[in-house]
């Protein structure tokens, strides 16, 4: 009986140490796929790590070049403004002397016009002092055609009114009211003796012998 009993604790102990083992080989099978498939996925972020490293440092590569173009768009901005500027200066310093100079030309055109027309003002008086009728001592009595233009007061200052009728002279009046033409002309300030008018009302001075 014993021995039957140490017998099947024996058996069981085998059986138990079998089952133990089976199951350890199945949880070691069970691990090493587990362990293999984490090597997969291990593999594959290591992968994708790399695709990531890789995207990044391209990513990196085209931040540092689009700052380099950047930073050559912002020298070539700053050299074209350079460029633009200093234009701009060298213009404006054109047209500025460009300025003074049409202002000095035009100065100097209007001085010139200024002079030539004072020297053509001062001939044409010059002609027209030599063109001025000049009254002669034989035409104080006021021959035809004599500008006067100083009038004495040393005609009578007694006489008649008459009033200028069709084909009336002053020397025709002055005959027929026993007077003088030029006591007429210089009572009536006429400067030309041809240019009276008929129905012009004449101051007739006489010597106060001949006043009636």
């Amino acid at each position: 009986m014993k021995g039957l009993y140490i017998f099947l604790v024996s058996l069981c102990s085998f059986v138990l140490v079998t089952s133990l083992a089976a199951q350890s080989s199945r949880d070691i099978a069970n691990l090493m796929q587990d362990v293999e498939l984490l090597k997969q996925q291990v593999s594959k972020l290591s992968y994708e790590l790399q695709s990531v490293q890789q995207e990044n440092r391209q990513l990196l590569a085209k931040v540092k070049e689009s700052e380099n173009l950047r930073e050559n768009v912002a020298i070539q901005i700053a050299s074209l403004n350079a460029s633009v500027d200093t234009k701009v200066n060298a213009l404006r310093e054109q047209v500025t002397k460009a300025s003074e100079k049409q202002k000095e030309q035009i100065i100097a055109n209007v001085t010139e016009q200024i002079k030539q027309f004072a020297g053509d003002t001062e001939k044409a008086f010059e002609q027209m002092k030599k063109n001025a009728p000049v009254e002669k001592p034989s035409e104080k009595n006021g021959a035809s055609g004599v500008v006067k233009t100083d009038f004495p007061t040393d005609f009578p200052k007694t006489g008649v009114e008459y009033t200028v009728k069709k084909g009336d002279t002053l020397s025709k009046i002055s005959q027929d009211h026993h007077s003088k033409m030029s006591w007429i002309q210089n009572a009536n300030k006429i400067s030309v003796p041809t240019q009276i008018k008929v129905g012009q009302v004449l101051f007739i001075p006489q010597a106060a012998a001949t006043v009636n």
